[in-house]
Formats: C-alpha cells, sequence, structure tokens
C-alpha cells in the first residue's frame, strides 16, 4: 500500500519560490547547513534509482525515479544559478520518492558554482545562448 502522492502544485512552487529566492536574493555561496530539500522533511514511499543521462542532441541532466515499474508522473526540474548541485539532485531524489519520475536539467554543461561571480558569470552565458539552454 503506497501513502497518496502530494500534488504536483505543491513542489512546483516549492521550485517556483527557490527560482524566485535565487534571481532576488544572491548570496556570496551556497548554503551549506540548510539545503531546500529541507523544507521536504518527510520520507518518501518509492525507492528511487538515478542516473546521469544524455538527451536531445547531447543535453545531460540527472534522471531519479522510483525503482519499482509504473506510470509515474513526470517533472523536469531547472537548477538554481548554482547549476546542477547536490542539493538539485537531492531535490529530484525526494521528489522522485513521492512517485514521480525527475529530470534536471543541467543547464551549464556539467560545471556548479563555487561563488557567487561563477554562479553569474555560467547563467549570463546560458541567457545568452537560450536555443543551447
Amino acid at each position: 500500500m503506497h501513502k497518496k502522492r502530494r500534488g504536483i502544485g505543491f513542489y512546483l512552487m516549492i521550485i517556483l519560490a527557490t527560482l524566485s529566492i535565487a534571481g532576488c536574493a544572491q548570496p556570496e555561496a551556497p548554503p551549506e547547513t540548510t539545503t531546500n530539500v529541507d523544507m521536504l522533511t518527510e520520507e518518501g514511499t518509492y525507492e528511487v534509482q538515478t542516473q546521469d543521462v544524455s538527451y536531445f542532441e547531447n543535453a545531460n541532466g540527472f534522471l531519479a525515479k522510483p525503482t519499482e515499474t509504473g506510470s509515474y508522473p513526470g517533472v523536469i526540474m531547472i537548477h538554481e544559478w548554482w547549476g546542477l548541485n547536490e542539493n538539485i539532485k537531492d531535490m529530484a531524489k525526494q521528489l522522485a520518492s513521492e512517485g514521480y519520475v525527475v529530470l534536471a536539467a543541467d543547464l551549464y554543461d556539467g560545471q556548479v558554482a563555487a561563488d557567487s561571480d561563477a554562479a553569474r558569470e555560467l547563467s549570463s552565458k546560458a541567457r545568452a545562448e537560450p536555443e543551447k539552454a
């Protein structure tokens, strides 16, 4: 027996709130003690498998999905300006544990920013090449 999934609106709200906060408040370094996934404290029902994937013209990302065979709703997750870091991967895994297939896209070709200057440079490059992103 599986517990009821949270609605996709709940998770989209978290993702959108995260993106809007990232766009407004630009801290000097990524938080190390508190992460966005900490907002999702309840353990999920499903065991999760993950893998790095390449899709559509060599775009890369991180795929998290339940190990149990079945039909699940899908979510495309876009990372914050830091890049596809462990925090985003943890959020994808948590969402997958609730019964979703999650593709976390990597808009920075594997690069992850360590400080705000690097994040600004990577995000500017992605915005300058929207067709690639």
